[in-house]
């Protein structure tokens, strides 16, 4: 199998490609190093990191720094068997500010994927919670109704592939990710920020009263999904993909301070627009056909994601 991974260079990318190397599949990649969210040095690293780990694993990959909208790109889009989308524009705030970047790189991008892929190939795209709303508790079936731009930049892309398997027959599985966190998070990401507070003794905001809540998923677990929904390839199904412990704000705090032994100052600020209250992914579908687990608990991810952070701190000073 060749398979392309774009957005290879992100947090979840680089476990993606690490899973599929040690699977010894036959691996391109492909990434833009946006800047737009956080340095794209952290992405850099990430990328040599797995082109580092193929030659540890004696596995010949295919490396592309480029935009998946350049049109030199398309010939890799067409000669791959399967294409694992995780290019995107990350995050919510600027989405109200920037939201052309947005469609640009949520929407565009999965267009000059669909245009140019052959049409014996699979397409397994990376979504998110943030398509159902303010809240997200329930199944794949509820109905979507975005509460942020962000939001409504991903469930185009979603709708898009739709409109082209409808008329062009081309085979999907779409993958609503909820809040990864675990070893090399993104630094915008709210987990590691609050790590950052912990380890450096420096206040930090909380939008809101702390009481949101989410079901946090592994990054590991997260990956491995997205590799079973590549082995497995089924045809116009979306999947929640959740971890199934549900912690708020303030206790994931908690958690940390516990962890490092060291108080997060906190200024409690008004909620930010956009911002989901309680996200409970429902993955019993996930569980029963891509065989999801949650291989550790909340603490212990935690625990290997403070690990990660006081072991590369030069990689996240700013």
């Amino acid at each position: 199998m060749n398979l392309l991974v774009t957005g290879a260079a992100g947090f979840i990318g680089r476990e993606v490609c690490k899973q599929a190397i040690d699977q010894g599949i036959s691996l391109t990649i492909v990434d833009s190093f946006l800047n737009e969210s956080y340095r794209s040095q952290i992405k850099r690293n990430n990328w040599e990191f797995i082109k580092k780990y193929s030659q540890k694993m004696n596995l010949a990959i295919q490396c592309y720094e480029m935009d998946i909208l350049d049109p030199n790109f398309a010939p890799h889009i067409r000669d791959a068997e399967v294409i694992c989308n995780l290019a995107a524009m990350p995050g919510l705030p600027k989405s109200w500010s920037n939201f052309d970047l947005y469609i640009q790189s949520n929407l565009m991008t999965v267009e000059a994927i669909l245009k140019n892929m052959s049409r014996d190939a699979f397409l397994v795209h990376a979504s998110t919670s943030s398509v159902y709303g303010k809240s997200a508790t329930s199944d794949e079936k509820s109905i979507c109704s975005p509460y942020s731009p962000y939001g409504v930049s991903k469930l185009a892309a979603e709708n898009l592939i739709k409109t082209y398997a409808e008329n062009f027959d081309i085979r999907f599985t779409i993958l609503r990710f909820f809040s990864v966190y675990g070893p090399f998070q993104r630094p915008d990401m709210g987990f590691h920020k609050f790590i950052q507070s912990s380890l450096t003794s420096r206040p930090i905001d909380i939008y809101g009263d702390g009481t949101s809540s989410r079901t946090n998923t592994f990054v590991t677990d997260c990956a491995n999904a997205t590799l079973k929904a590549i082995e497995k390839k089924f045809n116009r199904e979306i999947f929640n993909i959740s971890g199934t412990e549900e912690f708020s704000v303030n206790e994931i705090l908690e958690i940390i301070q516990e962890i490092t032994g060291k108080i997060i100052q906190r200024n409690y600020k008004q909620a930010r627009a956009g911002d989901q209250t309680e996200t409970r992914g429902s993955i019993e579908k996930a569980k029963r056909l891509l065989g999801l687990t949650q291989s550790r608990s909340m603490r212990e991810g935690l625990e290997a994601q403070i690990k990660t952070v006081r072991e590369n701190s030069k990689m996240y000073e700013e």
